[in-house]
């Protein structure tokens, strides 16, 4: 079983797998899963409101 951990460049491969690797499940380069391709599509709105510190407080 592999331990489900997301590696975005060989650089992170390297380090995961193999003799030396971090990888606890020990995970083999046969393993990885390559040319996937993921994306989020969202709409998102937002407000800035922009107010005077109100005269009965310190503005420091």
């Amino acid at each position: 079983m592999e331990c489900n951990r997301w590696l975005t460049s060989e650089n992170q491969i390297e380090q995961h797998v193999g003799d030396d690797g971090k990888c606890y499940a020990n995970a083999t380069a046969e393993a990885i899963h390559r040319g996937i391709v993921l994306y989020t599509e969202g709409g998102h709105d937002t407000v800035t409101l922009t107010t005077p510190v109100p005269a009965s407080l310190d503005s420091e």
